[in-house]
This record gives C-alpha cells, sequence and structure tokens, in this order.
C-alpha cells in the first residue's frame, strides 16, 4: 500500500499533501522535474519518492489503478485509511467512479477524461452572490431537498448519480456526461448541503428568540446578543415593529460570516474575537446599554489583552473601556491589522472568509469542520427529533456526504462520541483541551477551517501536463 501515514480527520485531510510541505511548494517541485508526466502519473509508480509528497487519497487511487482494483476494492482501501470516496457531483471524480466500475486501466481512464475535460463545468449559481440572506439560503435548502409535509428532507442525488454511472456502457455514459453536465459542483455538495441547513435551524431559532422576546418583552437583552449574525442591528432599534415586519427584515438581511465564525468560536473556545468587538462598539454607542452577558463576554476577552484588569469586575472593565476606547482601537489596528504578521487562529478574517467560502459553495467542508459545525448549530438551537445531531444522525450524514463514519478508535471520532454522549459536553470539552495543553499540544479545532480546500483545484492542479 502506497506510504503509512494516517489521514485520519484530526491530523490531516486527506486533501492535503502528507507531511509537512505545503501543497503547493510539492507541486511546484515536481513540476520542475524532467519526466514530463502528470503528478497522477508520479503516484502510480510506488518506487517514485516524491509519491510520498501527494495526498494520500490521491495515492490510493493511483495504486488502486495499479492493482487494477474495482470500484468496491477502492472505496474499501480509501475507508481503511479514512479517506473520503470518489463524489459524483465532482466531474473528474464521477469519470473515475466509471472507470473503475468498468475495468479501465490508467491509461484508458486518461484518455476518456481528457475527452470530457474541456466541457464547461458550471459553478453552481445558489449563494454564490457577495450577499447571503436567509430567504437565499432556504431556497437552496429547498431546492436541495424533497418535501415531506412541510418538512424538507435531503435527496439522494449523489448516491443516485453515482449507481448511475456504473451501470452504463461507454455511448451511455457519454450521452450521460453531456445531458447532466449542470449537475455537477465545484464542491462537495452534500456537505455544503447539510452545512446550510443546519445553518438555517440555527438562524430561524435565532429569528425565533427574538420576535417572541419583543413580543413579550422577556429575554430580550439574551436575543439581542445573538441577532448580530444579521446586519440588520439598527432597523431592530425601530420602536414599533410588526411581527410580519421583522420577519421580512430577518429574511432580506445579510448574514455575516464573521460573526457566524465568532459564535463558532465562542461556543467551543469561550472567548470572542477582536471583529466582534468592533462590531459591538458600532452598534452600542451607550456602553451602558450592554446586555449583561455581552458585557461579561467583552471583559473576557479585555482580561486576556490586559493584565491590569484582572480581578475586575464586568462593570468595572466597562468603565474602564469607556476611557480607553481610543487606545483599545489603537491597539487592536496594530495587532490585528490587515498588514499585521501575527496571523492567529483568528486573525486577518482567515475564518470569516472560510465560513463564506462554505456557504457559496467555494471551499470544500472537510470532514472534521462539518463534524465541528453540525455540532455547533445542533447545540445552539432547538431542532426537529430526528434532526439532532446524535451519533447516529452524524453518521448518516457523513456517509451521506461519503465520508467515514465516526471511529471510537479514532482520537478525534473518540472525543466526538463522547461530546455528544455526555451530560455535560461542556465539561467534557475542556477536559479535553486541557489535556492537549498539558501534552504541548494544539486541540483539534485550532486554526481548523484551514484544514479544507477546493477538490475540484488539487484535481486541476494534478491533472495538469507539466511544462515542456
Amino acid at each position: 500500500m502506497p506510504g503509512s501515514n494516517n489521514a485520519n480527520s484530526n491530523n490531516a485531510n486527506s486533501n492535503n499533501a502528507g507531511g509537512s510541505v505545503p501543497f503547493e511548494k510539492i507541486l511546484e517541485y515536481l513540476l520542475n522535474g524532467s519526466s514530463g508526466t502528470t503528478l497522477l502519473d508520479c503516484c502510480i509508480d510506488p518506487k517514485d519518492r516524491q509519491a510520498d509528497n501527494i495526498s494520500l487519497r490521491c495515492r490510493i487511487i493511483a495504486y488502486s489503478f495499479f492493482k487494477r482494483y474495482n470500484l468496491d476494492q477502492l472505496h474499501a482501501e480509501l475507508d481503511k485509511h479514512r479517506c473520503e470516496r470518489l463524489y459524483a457531483r465532482n466531474f473528474l471524480e464521477a469519470t473515475l467512479i466509471y472507470a473503475f466500475s468498468h475495468g479501465y486501466t490508467y491509461e484508458q481512464w486518461k484518455a476518456k477524461y481528457n475527452a470530457f475535460r474541456h466541457q464547461s463545468t458550471p459553478h453552481d449559481s445558489d449563494l454564490s452572490s457577495g450577499k447571503t440572506t436567509m430567504r437565499e439560503l432556504r431556497r437552496y435548502v429547498e431546492n436541495n431537498s424533497h418535501k415531506q409535509g412541510s418538512r424538507f428532507v435531503t435527496r439522494h442525488g449523489t448516491q443516485i448519480m453515482q449507481e448511475k454511472i456504473k451501470n452504463l456502457n461507454e455511448a451511455e455514459f457519454e450521452d450521460w456526461i453531456n445531458d447532466n453536465i449542470s449537475e455537477f459542483s465545484s464542491a462537495r455538495e452534500k456537505a455544503r448541503y447539510y452545512f446550510c441547513k443546519y445553518l438555517l435551524y440555527y438562524l430561524e431559532s435565532i429569528m425565533e428568540q427574538y420576535i417572541k422576546a419583543r413580543k413579550t418583552g422577556r429575554g430580550l437583552e439574551d436575543a439581542m446578543d445573538k441577532v448580530s449574525v444579521f446586519k440588520i442591528s439598527s432597523e431592530l432599534r425601530r420602536s414599533k415593529l410588526s411581527e410580519t415586519e421583522m420577519r421580512e427584515m430577518f429574511e432580506d438581511a445579510a448574514i455575516s460570516s464573521g460573526e457566524l465564525f465568532d459564535m463558532f468560536n465562542y461556543f467551543y473556545f469561550g472567548y470572542v474575537s477582536v471583529d466582534w468587538i468592533e462590531a459591538l462598539l458600532e452598534i452600542y454607542i451607550n456602553l451602558d446599554n450592554l446586555p449583561p452577558k455581552t458585557k461579561h463576554k467583552i471583559a473576557v476577552f479585555l482580561k486576556r489583552k490586559f493584565p491590569i484588569l484582572k480581578g475586575k469586575s464586568d462593570d468595572e472593565i466597562i468603565d474602564w473601556l469607556k476611557e480607553n476606547i481610543e487606545k483599545l482601537e489603537e491597539i487592536l489596528d496594530k495587532t490585528y491589522g490587515s498588514d499585521s504578521t501575527n496571523k492567529g487562529y483568528q486573525r486577518n478574517r482567515s475564518g470569516e472568509n472560510a465560513v463564506r467560502k462554505y456557504i457559496h459553495g467555494d471551499l470544500d467542508l472537510d470532514r472534521t469542520n462539518l463534524i465541528c459545525y453540525l455540532i455547533f448549530f445542533g447545540r445552539s438551537c432547538k431542532l426537529p427529533p430526528d434532526q439532532k445531531i446524535t451519533k447516529d444522525r452524524l453518521n448518516t450524514i457523513l456517509r451521506e456526504c461519503r465520508y467515514t463514519a465516526l471511529d471510537p478508535k479514532d482520537e478525534f471520532d473518540n472525543f466526538v462520541i463522547r461530546f455528544l454522549e455526555s451530560d455535560d459536553p461542556v465539561e467534557t470539552l475542556m477536559d479535553e483541551v486541557s489535556l492537549f495543553a498539558q501534552d504541548g499540544r494544539n486541540f483539534y479545532l485550532y486554526r481548523l477551517y484551514r484544514l479544507s480546500n477546493s477538490v475540484d483545484e488539487i484535481w486541476s492542479k494534478l491533472m495538469s501536463e507539466k511544462d515542456k
């Protein structure tokens, strides 16, 4: 078997190159070689030392050509090494599914792929604009679901496509490609669908909580604390709004990717980011009007940045903030500015940009990110009983996305199972973080979004011929 490095979810996304060398550097190194073959050809040769620098998933696919595996054998090998299976809605991988289902050699597959590679594969236009609203998100989820009564359940389009591809003859396959070119996507669409579906549940719960609080006069501070994920705060400050008007505002308000990432970050780590602080300073001109929970979040953040504040109460810290806003903004600009070389976990908008790209379909949700976001959404709102994020539900989703199910023997998966089944998941999370810190290791979620990439782009690079 090619190589022995583990592709489990917490150590390395299977789309990334093995080892610590960035994929781009590996690509550049191999492209400067003299063999004139493609990178996938390099994977084919089991004696090529540079194969170790190519993603394990690609090497398994190449090795499977070398061993003349069928599709089931290839998928078994991918499962064994915790790499995602071939995905039928990716144009190139659809041709691989056909090739392994019909006993093609690598050269036969490459000839078939090259016959189609210049076909125009349109990007999914849903949610691809710069601004995304809840109305657009709902339309995307509905368009990719079957309606059962008042509920929407996922379609099994990817699985249907795979079964169709496996049973076509060569002429039928060529016709099918031409007829279904619009069904392909540049991202792993099923993972994107589940991300958006549970994001919609989460956003709807925030809307409903706020509307209920406005109608009853109870819990408004807590509701306002969550509304910042919608770019709508100033409009909601109007004193007289009907329920219909409020719903329309929420439906058409832009979703803030930065706020969404901050809420995800706060859920797991218990502290907020600078962008969140800056947004609040713009919304609350009078800091005395800050909700108590919001005051506490700000106080925790400022204590981390300014040791002089340790031991002070939340109200004392807010009083300090009023007197030192200019000083704070100067420090934040210096530390977190766009030209800063200090690129920490959530600086320079990397996490915010990743969330935006997940929604727009420009970046694949890797397995680890998908799991963590589904847990965050599921634990942050009330879900229909059959949609709750349990171990069984999560396994169903992972299989639908062609990812491996949770494995108790895998370190990250074991943590996820314990978290889902714990009576006190927050304590389970904190204990796990502490253990990692004691071992001198970063927790699974450290720079989590950097695991994600575009599989479509990787394949494009892998299949590009070397410069002559």
